[in-house]
């Protein structure tokens, strides 16, 4: 069974480009996208996940709320399935990695444009997958 991907980024295309190697890899159940915090949170709620798992692909620079206060979120909705958060972004300062560790939700760090191999080489759910 194939875990459910959720990705979350303010920049269009990003979600796109995304979507389209999640899909052209095979790995996900199904993938769902969010350009704003609100409706990844009304989301986060209420979803029925896949029993495999969800891959959480969050970009932590948006404006009003960041991928930071996602995380927290996530953590707080006591998910009963296995989760993995990836920090997808562009961003080089040493603060956000050392932010990024802090969380024992956060498996990595990926930095953009976002390639499959890196992905799956962080990610025990697809792992199993693969196997």
């Amino acid at each position: 069974m194939k875990p459910d991907f959720i990705l979350l980024d303010d920049d269009e295309i990003t979600l796109l480009i995304q979507k389209r190697l999640i899909m052209r890899s095979e790995l996900a159940r199904a993938i769902h996208t969010f350009q704003n915090c609100e409706d990844f949170f009304s989301f986060v709620q209420t979803a029925q996940f896949s029993p495999a798992g969800a891959v959480f692909m969050l970009d932590i620079n948006m404006p009003q709320i960041s991928g930071w206060d996602c995380i927290t979120v996530i953590e707080s909705a006591n998910l009963q399935i296995p989760f993995e958060i990836f920090i997808v972004t562009s961003s080089v300062d040493p603060a956000d990695l050392e932010k990024a560790a802090a969380y024992q939700s956060v498996n990595a760090v990926i930095c953009k444009p976002v390639e499959i191999d890196a992905l799956f080489n962080q990610s025990s759910l697809l792992h199993q997958e693969k196997v």
